[in-house]
């Protein structure tokens, strides 16, 4: 018996690295403030996940925040259901994010919070 041939991948960027970064493309504003409030002193400057996003949300023009907006319920839509290590996996890979949410429901608090 023979082994099924390999199916190679293309060339470039790991598939995890190309996922990552249509994340980061689909959703730019939400990335803005994952990857750079959220990072890893995000409690000692902040205080708290809550605290970063309302920081964010005061250095947004109208109409950023407005996109950041259209984003959040496009993030929540597609989380909704999934279960919070695959939650953490996708805040931490594929936006970079340092904060570890407890629960899916608090992901939800968080972004849906307004300054």
């Amino acid at each position: 018996m023979t082994a099924a041939p390999r199916r190679r991948r293309a060339r470039g960027a790991p598939a995890g690295d190309r996922h990552a970064r249509s994340m980061r493309e689909a959703f730019p504003r939400i990335a803005e403030f994952l990857r750079g409030y959220l990072h890893e002193d995000f409690e000692i400057e902040f205080g708290s996940a809550p605290a970063a996003l309302h920081a964010y949300l005061a250095d947004l023009s109208a109409a950023e925040r407005e996109a950041f907006d259209d984003e959040r319920s496009t993030l929540l839509a597609r989380v909704s259901g999934t279960p919070i290590a695959r939650v953490r996996r996708l805040l931490a890979d594929d936006f970079g994010c340092a904060w570890a949410p407890a629960t899916r429901e608090e992901v939800e608090a968080v972004l849906a919070a307004r300054a």
